[in-house]
């Protein structure tokens, strides 16, 4: 969850192990929850990436007969299938997608109505999340609020994604942890306007 900063923290005070991604001022609490975001970036964003329509792990699959855990291992077969590696560069910056991950952001889709609506999208974005992570902007930025000592900021990216004949936004989280590595961790699909 995303939350505005009190007045009294300072951008110095901000913990950083090597590797993480570095707060920008201007993007610290920019944003206080991801509709802020996708009414905010919605209008500025000019970029748009290419998902593949077909996925062979999709055919004759019912997703609405599976069970999240099903949907689990096919979001992270998808994954695998499609990429060489887990780590991607944004902006000089690693982020690891792992398993664990993945888990959460499908579990997070599954039991949100609005997102469980997208999921077919949803599971093909996983076939060209890395070319996503690469071309996203950084538009928002948070210091880790819940005193969970292996995190220490949040970073949100945003992006326009083609999908068949079809536009969304995309809003993903990125976790920068203690150990120095930036972690992949929930997605949010938005079907763009006509008029934008």
């Amino acid at each position: 969850m995303i939350s505005k900063r009190t007045s009294n923290q300072k951008l110095c005070n901000v913990k950083h192990a090597k590797g993480n991604i570095l707060i920008k001022k201007e993007l610290l609490n920019k944003y206080s929850n991801f509709k802020e975001i996708f009414k905010g970036e919605s209008n500025n964003f000019d970029g748009v990436v290419n998902v593949n329509k077909i996925i062979p792990e999709l055919k004759n699959i019912n997703l609405d007969k599976l069970n999240v855990e099903q949907i689990k291992k096919l979001a992270n077969l998808i994954f695998e299938n499609h990429h060489p590696t887990n780590k991607f560069i944004n902006n000089k910056n690693i982020i690891i997608v792992t398993k664990s991950g993945i888990n959460e952001s499908i579990e997070k889709i599954y039991y949100n109505h609005n997102q469980r609506y997208f999921l077919k999208e949803h599971m093909k974005v996983f076939s060209d999340l890395g070319d996503i992570i690469e071309h996203a902007t950084l538009i928002n930025q948070v210091i880790e609020k819940k005193n969970r000592k292996k995190y220490n900021s949040w970073h949100y990216y945003f992006d326009c994604l083609r999908i068949g004949n079809c536009f969304y936004y995309l809003e993903f989280e990125i976790v920068s942890m203690d150990n120095g590595e930036n972690h992949y961790r929930i997605q949010r699909l938005k079907l763009k306007e006509k008029n934008r």
